[in-house]
């Protein structure tokens, strides 16, 4: 890259999060910039998304609501300092870039701003080659546990933009580069794409969550742990609920639901957990009892004593 050396960053570490599934509902992104291997300096926005709309599954995630944007710029306002970092980088990347690189080409075509083209690089695929063959999982979190770097706060743009830029530089100076450009020349399977190439994604949706093509296991059928015969529309104020697995209803609907009554959804089942809501769960996915960790856990809770209750999506209806 002949300009390599002529840009004021060597590398743009960018992370954004979204109010909903949908990719152009980004409520926050934040840059890291590297240069010589060493992150220089680093930006944090709060975006207002469309109609500052924002699903409880996705604020469950990085913990931002219509409250904390109510009062934040529009992507249209933010964007021209963020475009001027970008045209100063001479590699952009993100960890997991297909989604980071979807929601910036469908925000970006949502307010119809025009789309220019530059460089960008996945950091799963640039740290995978720093550890080869030790079966590292390919979570931002797990790959900088590997290289001992600490994220502040995990699903927080500016945490995840900072570990992801620590990330790359420690995957670099791990195989004895000089440069990104150099670690990119080096190796055939870690490469860089165009950004005018990319094939964005207008959702964010995990592969796992299709309930088209899969063997299911029906909670209903199975024997409960816990009766819940006492359950009569109780007080979900401070009440935390996590759910698991496939629902009739629109999961994130359901969320919504128990956030308007007051409760807190949770992304994992702990100790402080008291309502676990249980879906129809895949069994490709699934250990063989036909439980997701999440399941086993409160389970496991239950079976030592906790109060935590578990629901069937039925029961939670009932009680909302």
């Amino acid at each position: 890259m002949s300009d390599f050396m002529t840009k004021k960053y060597d590398v743009l570490a960018i992370d954004f999060e979204t109010a909903t599934n949908n990719n152009y509902s980004a409520c926050s992104v934040a840059v890291a910039l590297i240069k010589n291997l060493e992150i220089i300096d680093s930006h944090y926005w709060l975006i207002q998304p469309p109609h500052n709309r924002y699903s409880a599954a996705n604020t469950a995630v990085h913990g931002l609501s219509s409250s904390d944007t109510r009062d934040a710029l529009q992507f249209p306002d933010i964007w021209p300092e963020l475009q001027t970092l970008i045209r100063s980088s001479a590699f952009v990347s993100a960890h997991n870039a297909q989604f980071d690189m979807s929601v910036l080409h469908e925000v970006l075509h949502y307010y119809q701003l025009p789309i220019e083209d530059f460089s960008y690089f996945d950091s799963i695929n640039y740290s995978t080659k720093a550890c080869a063959g030790e079966r590292i999982p390919s979570g931002l979190k797990e790959r900088c546990q590997r290289f001992n770097i600490i994220i502040e706060e995990h699903h927080n743009a500016f945490s995840d933009a900072l570990a992801c830029g620590k990330l790359i530089i420690a995957a670099t100076k791990e195989k004895n580069k000089a440069s990104s450009l150099e670690y990119l020349n080096a190796y055939s399977t870690v490469t860089s794409k165009k950004f005018s190439e990319l094939k964005a994604s207008k959702f964010f949706k995990k592969p796992s969550t299709s309930t088209a093509n899969f063997n299911r296991v029906d909670l209903n059928q199975i024997n409960a742990i816990q009766e819940n015969s006492q359950l009569s529309h109780p007080d979900f104020s401070e009440k935390s609920f996590v759910f698991t697995g496939e629902f009739k209803k629109a999961k994130d609907e359901l969320m919504q639901a128990v956030v308007e009554r007051g409760g807190i959804i949770k992304s994992a089942v702990s100790g402080k957990t008291d309502y676990v809501v249980e879906g129809v769960q895949d069994l490709s996915i699934v250990g063989a009892d036909g439980f997701s960790s999440k399941q086993r856990k409160a389970r496991e809770l239950i079976a030592k004593g906790s109060s935590l209750t578990l629901l069937t999506e039925k029961q939670l209806e009932e009680l909302l």
